[in-house]
């Protein structure tokens, strides 16, 4: 699973991709949501987008996180960045169990500072529609508090983590 979701995000940086909220036939409901969301982003891949690296920043850090809402939705997050950069770039997909829609978007990341050294991830869509905001915890987890999908506040926890030749 670790090299498949390389491989998936690396594709949607170097092709880019929209926003999209799908309806997820009921059939097709399973625990994972990397297999929807897989289907998902590649049938949505459109103009090309190569990632750009600074040798002096270090090496491509992807990170995946996974984690499961309040209200039963499903979250898959994919960071990409250099190991010395708070900047980076995403892919977000939640599959709201509810109403079975798919929400999946691609952006920026930023990273700011807090008090008492606390750090924020601030994603930003490509069309600038959505903003989420992540407060990365000290146990390799990040915890959703600005999320415009949903009341909930989520914890994610990293199921892998690979650094990537330049």
């Amino acid at each position: 699973m670790t090299i498949r979701n390389t491989i998936l995000f690396l594709n949607i940086i170097s092709l880019g991709c929209t926003n999209q909220t799908t309806k997820v036939n009921d059939k097709k409901i399973i625990d994972s949501l990397s297999a929807v969301t897989d289907s998902s982003i590649i049938s949505n891949l459109t103009a090309i987008k190569p990632v750009k690296t600074d040798s002096t920043l270090g090496k491509l850090l992807i990170r995946t996180f996974e984690g499961k809402s309040a209200s039963s939705s499903q979250y898959t997050l994919i960071v990409l960045n250099q190991e010395y950069s708070g900047d980076g770039q995403f892919s977000i997909s939640i599959y709201d169990n509810r109403n079975k829609n798919l929400f999946v978007a691609q952006g920026k990341r930023y990273t700011l500072r807090g008090e008492n050294d606390t750090t924020l991830w601030q994603f930003v869509t490509n069309d600038d529609k959505y903003s989420f905001e992540f407060l990365v915890n000290a146990a390799d987890s990040i915890t959703l508090v600005k999320n415009p999908y949903s009341e909930d506040n989520p914890i994610l926890k990293m199921i892998s983590s690979e650094k990537a030749a330049n």
